[in-house]
C-alpha cells in the first residue's frame, strides 16, 4: 500500500533575511550572494547606508546615532527578524562605528546573530582597547580579543571575505 502523502523536503529552499549596515552600498555583493545561494536559499536583504542624508545630524556630515537607531528599530518592527546582521566596522564617522551599532542591536535583540567586517582590523582593535598606538603588545591584542568575544559576534571578517563567509554560513546552518 502506498502512503497517502509523500513529502519530499530535500528540494525545499530556506528563506533567509539579512540586515546590512554600511556607509557604502553593498548591493553588488548582496546580489552576487543571492545568485550564489539561489539553489538552496531564498535570500533577501535590507540595507541601511549610514552615508545617506537621512542619517546625518542637522548641518553636519556626522551620523546622528539617534536617527540610525530609529531606523534599525523600525526595521525590526517592520520585518520582525533577521537571520544575520552584517555591519562594517568603519562607518566613515569619527563617533559612530560598527561596535556602536552592535551595542545598540544587542540592547534591543540580545540573541541577534551579528557579523562585523572591516578592511582595517588594526583600527577596530585600537577602538576596542581605546588606544591610538599602531604597535600593540600581545597583552593589548589579547584584551581586544576578550572584549570582542564579549560582543558575541558570530564572526569578525575582512571586508573582502564576507561574501564567501556569508555563503558558507547559510549553507552550513540549515535551520
Amino acid at each position: 500500500m502506498e502512503p497517502l502523502l509523500n513529502l519530499n523536503f530535500t528540494n525545499m529552499k530556506l528563506d533567509k533575511q539579512i540586515l546590512i549596515i554600511d556607509d557604502k552600498s553593498q548591493d553588488t555583493i548582496m546580489e552576487a550572494l543571492i545568485s550564489d545561494l539561489k539553489s538552496s536559499v531564498n535570500l533577501t536583504y535590507k540595507q541601511i547606508r549610514t552615508s545617506k542624508p537621512e542619517f546625518r545630524a542637522k548641518n553636519s556630515i556626522s551620523v546622528d546615532f539617534e536617527k540610525l537607531k530609529l531606523k534599525i528599530n523600525s526595521y525590526y518592527v517592520k520585518y520582525h527578524y533577521f537571520d544575520l546582521i552584517l555591519t562594517d566596522f568603519d562607518l566613515s564617522d569619527k563617533d559612530i562605528d560598527g561596535l556602536t551599532v552592535v551595542e545598540h542591536i544587542k540592547e534591543i535583540r540580545p540573541t541577534a546573530k551579528i557579523a562585523m567586517y572591516s578592511a582595517n582590523f588594526t583600527k577596530a582593535v585600537q577602538r576596542v582597547i581605546n588606544t591610538n598606538k599602531t604597535e600593540l603588545s600581545v597583552m593589548q591584542v589579547a584584551a581586544a580579543v576578550n572584549k570582542l568575544v564579549d560582543y558575541h559576534l558570530v564572526n569578525y571578517i575582512g571586508r573582502t571575505e564576507y561574501r564567501t563567509w556569508v555563503k558558507t554560513y547559510f549553507l552550513d546552518n540549515k535551520e
